[in-house]
């Protein structure tokens, strides 16, 4: 079980690895000498504080020290401003009880004094506000961007991942920052650092013409060649990853991110936000809700496939899936429930649908192929 979630490695790595690459050469990238030789949490904490100035209530700044200071081991001074991140938050929702971007933030607080039930259910009220804008408005990036970083804070990585691929299908600004979220969170996992790669590719893709992408060979070892990437914009380093690229499979065996600089000109959100660290007792109850709920879509489901309500089965099993999509028995329900839906209602779109999911389900499951056959 992780005990740090990928958003605090992505954080650590953000705030720490520039100074552990103080004395980094990478001239093969054309980068040399020093990349950084300030205190790395300097500027940060500054930010913080300034903002704080202009306005104490600001819940994202107050869990932006409350990490930093987490990070750094001082628990008691963490607590600290966890509770005042809590109170600004308590006083906001307060004002309106449906600001999504608030309930994030409590849920990110509560954790953070290992509330962990009221942290979970707050991410949870969160998700269900945005829910409920993205009923009327499909569209409403905003709102598929605080759905996205919810469900990052409770692990639910692919549908995460998900949330944030739809950011990126309705081309909007946000896109960058949403495959630098999907980069990360595939770093994270093991073998994803080559999905990583291409997602990171992706997201320099989509910046302007000053950002840009070098690699270069470290050392020749036969089949395998050590090398590093770098990725800049303009002046700043984004990410500078050194791997062993095997020439036979045309991928990384593996790949260790050295550094990583703040992208937050590229992130689109108040960073803190998402920088949720908990202990592995949180992770575990939070995949327990989730599976708890999934299961309920299901079991509702099946219940309205029994009824012959089969268009509304597939609305409860797309549900579930949301909250599962690695599950093929989900997909394969769904399959039949179009399948037969499509039969009464010869509606060829719900057919392709069916073909879609059973696919979906094989890959998940190969040894369904031999059931769908």
């Amino acid at each position: 079980m992780k005990e740090i979630s990928a958003i605090v490695m992505l954080t650590i790595a953000m705030l720490c690895a520039s100074a552990m690459a103080e004395s980094m050469s990478v001239n093969q990238t054309g980068i040399s000498g020093n990349i950084s030789e300030r205190n790395p949490f300097q500027d940060v904490v500054q930010g913080y504080d300034h903002a704080l100035q202009l306005d104490p209530g600001n819940a994202s700044a107050w869990l932006g020290k409350a990490q930093v200071s987490q990070i750094l081991g001082n628990q008691i001074e963490s607590r600290e401003y966890f509770q005042k991140a809590l109170d600004a938050t308590n006083g906001t929702l307060k004002d309106d009880s449906q600001d999504a971007k608030a309930w994030q933030a409590m849920g990110v607080a509560l954790a953070g004094l290992a509330r962990n039930e009221e942290a979970i259910g707050a991410l949870e009220r969160s998700i269900e506000i945005s829910d409920q804008r993205l009923e009327e408005n499909p569209e409403d990036i905003d709102s598929l961007w605080q759905k996205a970083v919810s469900y990052e804070a409770l692990y639910m990585d692919y549908a995460a991942i998900k949330a944030y691929e739809k950011v990126i299908e309705l081309n909007s600004s946000k896109s960058v920052g949403a495959w630098i979220r999907i980069a990360d969170i595939l770093f994270a996992k093991a073998n994803g650092y080559n999905e990583s790669v291409e997602a990171f590719n992706e997201a320099i893709r989509l910046m302007p013409d000053n950002a840009s992408w070098a690699g270069g060979v470290v050392s020749d070892q036969g089949n395998s060649i050590l090398r590093t990437d770098v990725w800049r914009d303009d002046d700043k380093i984004l990410r500078v990853t050194i791997g062993s690229y095997n020439k036979s499979t045309k991928k990384f065996d593996f790949i260790q991110q050295i550094v990583s600089r703040p992208a937050s000109t590229w992130l689109f959100r108040d960073n803190s936000i998402g920088f949720l660290q908990t202990r592995a007792e949180f992770a575990a109850l939070a995949a327990n809700r989730m599976q708890e709920k999934t299961d309920g879509w299901y079991k509702t489901s099946q219940e309205l496939f029994k009824k012959a309500s089969y268009e509304e089965s597939v609305e409860a099993l797309n549900r579930a899936i949301e909250l599962d999509p690695q599950n093929a028995t989900l997909w394969d329900a769904k399959a039949s429930s179009l399948g037969i839906a499509a039969s009464f209602d010869g509606n060829r779109s719900q057919y392709n649908e069916s073909l879609k999911a059973q696919d979906k389900a094989i890959e998940l499951d190969p040894a369904r192929a031999g059931d769908a056959g």
